[in-house]
């Protein structure tokens, strides 16, 4: 369930994880890649929620909720991401087993960028 302690704190959190991988820290660019992403599966969600059910629209989008997973793991193999990002999110879509679960997700990523952008600037890093 999400709560305001899980937006404010753990997200806090989350986000700082990606940025204090000095060797290989979480481009904004990168983070917008992948957020952009969930943002899109979220529209598509809603679309299907309202014309087929909520069931079979977190069907049709769990496919391609796995695939956000994979491509994960295969731009943290060419050196992009972070592993603590790689590790988010597919540890964040292993656990999303609804349509709920998922607009959760998509809120709390939502609140870890929100976080990334502000840790990140006081950590001197350069946002693109």
């Amino acid at each position: 369930m999400l709560t305001k302690e899980k937006l404010l704190n753990e997200a806090k959190n989350q986000a700082c994880k990606f940025i204090t991988d000095r060797k290989r820290p979480l481009t904004s660019s990168q983070l917008r890649r992948f957020f952009g992403e969930v943002k899109r599966l979220e529209r598509k969600y809603k679309l299907l929620a309202r014309e087929k059910g909520e069931d079979e629209a977190f069907n049709e989008i769990e496919p391609m909720l796995g695939m956000l997973a994979v491509n994960a793991n295969y731009t943290w193999e060419r050196g992009k991401i972070p592993d603590k990002f790689r590790e988010f999110l597919e540890n964040s879509v292993r656990s999303i087993n609804s349509g709920k679960q998922f607009e959760e997700f998509a809120k709390y990523f939502e609140a870890v960028v929100g976080h990334y952008y502000y840790e990140a600037k006081k950590a001197g890093l350069k946002i693109d």
